[in-house]
Formats: structure tokens, C-alpha cells, sequence
């Protein structure tokens, strides 16, 4: 709907009026209680900070209007205050700094990715599982070849995270269903551990 004529520019209050009901709408009728313990981020805080370029903020707005990136919650009916999943949103501008790299990323933004350490992120390079190139700014890693591993991949302690165990327990109960697991060497810890997905039922059956 438009009320204003072609020829003048700006938007009429009623057009206004209809976009922040359209945003406000797309909250569920869930109390807050329903997404505690998810890390949130609410749209203004978005909106008026300084760290995101006006782009990743049009982005996430369309995101959030063509469903993408789903409404958790509204705390108080506002349109700032809608409520939407913190990763959902670090990979909206983790994909945006990707396209201006060349569709490359970060070791730090891989690692939130594929749920592993940073350090494990140089050592999956050194195996060939993701292909990097050293730039000015430091290692910038494929994203096709992130997806691929994505794809093949999940990291042990994401697995444990879901299943409210540990690393270690998961470790042992591979060993005890012949269950290869990828282990990546880190310089100031121990291995970390990928298995791969169609192993995953094998693995999460207790």
C-alpha cells in the first residue's frame, strides 16, 4: 500500500504505520520464559549500533520479513524490541563481510560455523579438509569449502552441547561402536574431534 502520489518523495504515515504492524506481527504468541537460555540479540540493539554497516541492518530487516530469520519473541509490542537468535544474525553479517572478502571468511567466524575452537580452524587448513589463502588481513578461508565440510561434518562438542554430555564421553562411546572420528590438531590443547554426520544416529542412540 502506498498513500503517497509518485511525484512526492518519503513515505506517508499510514504506509509507516503498516510496515511496523507487518514487523510486529511476525512475533509469536510465546512468553519469554519459552527462549530462555537461546542468546538473543532484540532489533533495535541492531539497528542503532554502530558496529554493523547500514547494509547488514537493510539485510537483516528483509531476513526477518521473508522468514529467514525467524521472530523468538516481542517484550514489549515494539518493533525494537523484537527478539531474534543471536547466531542467525552473526551469520547474516558473517555471510555480508564474506561477499566483500571475496566469499571468504575469518578463522573466528569458521569456528562459530562448524562449533570448534579457532585453533582447530589452522589445522583443519593443514589436513586440506578447508581451503584457505593468507592475505593482508590475516587467513581467509572458503566458503565453499566450509559448507562442503559443514556438510560431511559436525564437531563432537556441538554434538555433546545438544546431548548435555561431554567430549570425553562421546570419545568413549565412538571407541566402543567403531565410530571414526577426524582429530584435529591444536597447538595449546588436545585434538578436536569431528565425526561425521551420517554417523551421528550411531552416535546419539544411547
Amino acid at each position: 500500500m502506498d498513500h503517497l502520489l509518485p511525484t512526492r518523495g518519503g513515505f506517508h504515515e499510514l504506509d509507516l504505520r503498516a510496515f511496523t504492524e507487518k514487523l510486529v506481527d511476525l512475533a509469536p504468541d510465546h512468553k519469554r520464559s519459552s527462549i530462555e537460555g537461546k542468546e538473543t540479540v532484540t532489533l533495535q540493539s541492531v539497528l542503532c549500533g554502530r558496529r554493523d554497516s547500514l547494509e547488514v541492518k537493510l539485510n537483516l530487516v528483509r531476513a526477518i520479513l521473508s522468514g529467514n530469520i525467524a521472530v523468538l519473541s516481542n517484550s514489549d509490542g515494539t518493533v525494537g524490541s523484537l527478539v531474534i537468535d543471536r547466531a542467525a544474525f552473526q551469520r547474516l553479517v558473517a555471510d555480508a563481510r564474506s561477499s566483500a572478502a571475496g566469499n571468504t571468511k575469518k578463522p573466528s567466524e569458521v569456528s562459530r560455523i562448524l562449533s570448534c575452537g579457532s585453533d582447530a580452524i589452522r589445522g583443519l587448513v593443514a589436513l586440506g579438509a578447508l581451503q584457505a589463502r593468507v592475505t593482508p588481513a590475516g587467513l581467509r578461508v572458503s566458503d565453499e569449502s566450509i559448507a562442503e565440510f559443514n556438510h560431511e561434518y559436525a564437531s563432537l562438542c556441538s554434538i555433546a552441547k545438544a546431548k548435555q554430555t561431554s567430549s570425553r564421553a562421546l570419545m568413549r562411546r565412538c571407541g566402543d561402536r567403531d565410530i571414526s572420528t577426524l582429530l584435529v590438531p591444536m597447538p595449546r590443547r588436545g585434538p578436536q574431534p569431528f565425526v561425521r554426520r551420517t554417523d551421528h544416529a550411531r552416535l546419539a542412540c544411547a
